[in-house]
């Protein structure tokens, strides 16, 4: 596998993760959600 596709596949890991712990904080704050400062959709963290 080439390390693009590597890569790839780490940040689809990474953000299904990123949406469980998300879910997680979500349910410990009484269903509202954590609004963050980062856009985590783009690659640089920019809106």
């Amino acid at each position: 596998m080439d390390i693009i596709g590597a890569l790839r596949q780490e940040e689809s890991k990474l953000r299904r993760q990123l949406t469980a712990v998300q879910g997680a904080i979500a349910a410990l704050n009484g269903g509202k959600t954590v609004a963050s400062r980062r856009n985590v959709n783009s690659p640089n963290g920019t809106r």
